[in-house]
């Protein structure tokens, strides 16, 4: 099979289509397992703490996770609506920017994930439709212009 491609197409633009691909895994693999995460029980009342220190964070639901909330350290707890994986397809996450001076704790009833720094920036890139769609088309132009080119040789 890669034989027949690799005839079709000529072997740089099939390089390209695979080195894309590569560096489309890895880029959202890093992205995915660079955040840490939470574990907690899901019994009723189990509450998982996360100090946040400052700076923009991601949060993502886990598995059984009943809701979330923030208590800065100078101000009242606030409920937060943290999306799951299940209820979004491309963007899982919710942006969090701090509202309060200092630092504050984030308590989920049950499991969650946060990523910090350059990290959360990753993950909110590779969370996108955008960055699908880029490698996507990224990955088909170079066949495409292989095809167009052999094409071309044989006219």
């Amino acid at each position: 099979m890669i034989k027949g491609l690799r005839a079709r197409l000529g072997l740089v633009p099939l390089l390209l289509a695979a080195l894309v691909l590569a560096a489309t895994a890895l880029t959202y693999a890093v992205a995915t397992f660079s955040g840490t995460s939470f574990s907690g029980s899901n019994r009723p009342g189990s509450v998982v703490e996360y100090r946040w220190t400052g700076g923009t964070i991601l949060v993502q639901r886990g598995k059984g996770n009943r809701g979330c909330s923030v208590r800065p350290d100078n101000g009242p707890e606030v409920d937060i609506s943290v999306r799951s994986q299940k209820t979004a397809r491309y963007d899982a996450v919710t942006e969090l920017q701090p509202w309060f001076s200092g630092a504050a704790t984030v308590k989920c009833q049950g499991s969650f994930k946060v990523w910090t720094g350059a990290m959360a920036g990753l993950k909110k890139f590779t969370s996108s439709f955008g960055f699908f769609a880029g490698a996507a088309a990224l990955t088909v132009l170079p066949l495409l212009a292989g095809i167009l080119r052999r094409g071309r040789r044989r006219t």
